[in-house]
């Protein structure tokens, strides 16, 4: 493999060490793989950083929440019954699509007799996501033309987020820091 210069997108080793395993449908040394595992990985996390455009879309989620609603009790196994939604989803028409699958929209409304920065309940919830994901240029703006592709791209972008926590974590339970040994040595109560 020729060597390249390393990107600050790069996965470091105690990263790769968490997720190395979990990535690998054939073995590293297989004939079918013609680039190291890590290097498309290292791929993944520099376009999702740094991004690389394809196609612009144009889509409003607010028209559709009935798919939505269905994709979010799919991919959660019908756990969620309340959803946190901003005022463009005021209307019977969303609240009854939202309803059909079983979940209960709450609007968060801004106060008409405050003026000014307000701070919303929950919204701040949602508004930190936005925060995380404004870090990586290519989720910027909707440039994908299919919504699989951007999902999948939040996915890569919150795997990044949270391996680098996870590494972070795993380094300092592994270390010899006696304020972590200080805490590990307490019972686990309920």
């Amino acid at each position: 493999m020729q060597s390249r210069r390393a990107y600050p997108s790069d996965v470091s080793d105690e990263e790769w060490a968490l997720v190395a395993p979990y990535l690998p449908l054939l073995p590293e040394t297989a004939t079918q793989r013609e680039h190291s595992l890590r290097e498309v990985f290292n791929g993944l996390r520099y376009v999702v950083r740094y991004g690389v455009h394809g196609t612009p879309a144009n889509a409003d989620d607010r028209a559709d929440v009935a798919a939505l609603a269905d994709a979010v009790q799919e991919a959660t196994g019908d756990s969620v019954d309340l959803a946190y939604v901003d005022q463009g989803y005021i209307g019977e028409r969303a609240a009854r699509a939202a309803a059909d699958h079983r979940i209960a929209l709450e609007v968060v409304k801004l106060s008409e007799s405050k003026r000014g920065f307000v701070l919303l309940p929950r919204r701040w919830v949602v508004e930190r996501a936005f925060a995380w994901m404004a870090r990586f240029r290519r989720l910027a703006s909707d440039y994908e033309r299919l919504p699989a592709t951007l999902a999948g791209l939040h996915l890569v972008a919150f795997s990044v987020l949270l391996l680098s926590r996870a590494a972070d974590f795993a380094t300092v339970r592994n270390s010899s820091n006696p304020a972590y040994q200080r805490y590990e040595k307490l019972p686990l109560t309920a």
